[in-house]
């Protein structure tokens, strides 16, 4: 252990001289005054918005109508849940930097040392982060906000942030986590939006009823007490075993928080896409037949395509975006008007960017485009097939009180769920921003203006070709002239997404 012993004091000399010199206790207790100054204006921030929104709302419901808070909650936390679920899975949850991985895991000294702060650091911020979500969702749906509400819905979200933190470490000191596992939580999760639908359709007064409320008073207490002892329980087990978590899971997920660091920093939502995305086996690709391909254009559609329904998990996002909107209607201020037309841009823009992921994959092996016998803009064009029926397809679940037994909402929303897939091809083309443009001042700091325009490209032309839709939907009725100039306008969209060419 001498050699271990050795390793430790470097590795302490080192922090200390990277820290510099000492600070004084004044100094210290100033920094920690100011972090929370931050957290409390922050929290603060966060409950005024909430409660704005949840007055919106509840001044918006009519009678006969009440606020569905049980609909959207049950939104809320499936998203809550994929993210969290998401990054702990793909991202670690305990990773180490990349200089650390190169030179501390090949020495002789146990790991434990080393991670035990990795662990913590991972499981405050997914206590902290499921804390405060749940709250901000308790604060806008509950109809009697009180002090008690507020505290059960913090020890809650911090309880199931905790055990997910720890479950996702466990899995991790196995080995890496299986792609099954992964495809199983996908599904999982886009499967509660179209359980409310489901529910919605069979029991519309039970959904629409706010007696889910009453679980967060201090009847909940006692159960919070067994699941903190549960917490408890868990991450104790994970610190314990931190020592088995082998060197290539290590440097896999310290290279995964590395490019999503990166991507965040730089506000780059396909990098962090392509950061958070996750190996998937080719076990099946031997069932698979090109027979019905005809030329290069039905060449890169099927082959979109084919991707695409290998992974089950994309296609339980697609339908989740659609039954998400079907359920956000059930609110009264997304119901109709402006508020549904929000939603139809949101559910179009995320079910077409699901298929669109063969286009983001083109843009950083160009050679995908540059082997076929087609012009860059054709093969963008053709790229823009697949996107288009996965936009189609949440459109359509989300809006099919309207299209069934209706030609004009058929045409209407087949052409705008087009310019939805042209938008997101748009935005997998989008060139890099240029960092020496002019800064822009915001409440989160300064910010490049070429990464903001930059991270706008392909949602503005998603809103500006679905224009005569959300004409419609605000009317409540669409007309053969709106029809037209939504053909039109998804021609155009087509055409603007073949010319956006990456540099």
């Amino acid at each position: 252990m001498t050699g271990a012993v050795d390793v430790r004091s470097l590795r302490r000399e080192l922090r200390a001289g990277a820290a510099g010199p000492r600070r004084t206790v004044g100094e210290i207790l100033t920094d920690v005054t100011y972090a929370a100054v931050c957290v409390a204006l922050a929290a603060v921030l966060l409950l005024g918005v909430a409660g704005a929104v949840r007055d919106a709302l509840l001044t918006a419901a009519t009678e006969g109508q009440p606020f569905a808070s049980g609909l959207v909650r049950t939104v809320l936390v499936a998203s809550l849940a994929t993210l969290t679920g998401w990054a702990a899975l793909r991202l670690g949850p305990v990773s180490v930097p990349p200089h650390v991985a190169q030179w501390w895991l090949p020495l002789p000294v146990r790991r434990r040392g080393v991670l035990v702060p990795a662990c913590l650091r991972a499981a405050l911020v997914a206590t902290v982060v499921c804390a405060v979500a749940t709250v901000v969702v308790v604060a806008t749906t509950l109809d009697v906000v009180t002090t008690t509400s507020v505290l059960v819905a913090l020890v809650t979200g911090a309880e199931v942030g905790s055990v997910t933190v720890s479950l996702a470490g466990l899995l991790q000191v196995g080995g890496r986590v299986p792609g099954g596992l992964l495809t199983a939580t996908e599904v999982l999760v886009g499967a509660v939006p179209a359980v409310g639908a489901v529910l919605l359709l069979l029991a519309p007064r039970t959904m629409m009823g706010v007696d889910d409320a009453a679980w967060w008073t201090d009847a909940a207490w006692p159960a919070l007490t067994v699941g903190a002892v549960v917490c408890a329980g868990l991450l104790a087990l994970w610190a314990s075993r931190l020592g088995r978590v082998g060197a290539a899971t290590l440097t896999s997920a310290s290279a995964s928080v590395g490019h999503a660091s990166g991507a965040t920093l730089s506000l780059d939502t396909r990098e962090l896409g392509r950061a958070m995305s996750r190996e998937r086996s080719g076990s099946r690709r031997s069932a698979t037949s090109f027979s019905a391909v005809r030329g290069p254009r039905t060449a890169v559609v099927a082959s979109e395509g084919v991707d695409l329904l290998r992974d089950p998990g994309a296609l339980a996002r697609t339908v989740a975006a659609g039954c998400a909107g079907l359920v956000a209607q059930q609110v009264p201020v997304l119901g109709g008007g402006p508020g549904l037309a929000v939603v139809l841009v949101t559910v179009g823009l995320c079910a077409a960017a699901v298929g669109a992921r063969g286009a983001r994959t083109a843009v950083v092996v160009p050679a995908l485009d540059a082997v076929l016998p087609l012009g860059s803009r054709a093969t963008r064009r053709a790229r823009c097939v697949v996107p288009g029926l996965t936009a189609t397809l949440a459109v359509s679940i989300m809006l099919s009180a309207h299209v069934v037994g209706d030609a004009a909402w058929v045409l209407l929303t087949g052409s705008a769920s087009v310019a939805f897939g042209a938008a997101a091809v748009r935005g997998a083309y989008r060139p890099l921003p240029d960092w020496s443009s002019p800064l822009l001042a915001t409440p989160f700091g300064a910010v490049s203006s070429s990464a903001v325009s930059t991270l706008l490209r392909g949602p503005d032309l998603a809103v500006l070709c679905s224009l005569p839709s959300a004409v419609a939907l605000v009317t409540g009725a669409p007309t053969w002239g709106l029809v037209v100039v939504q053909v039109l306008l998804a021609g155009g969209a087509v055409v603007v997404a073949g010319r956006s060419a990456a540099r």
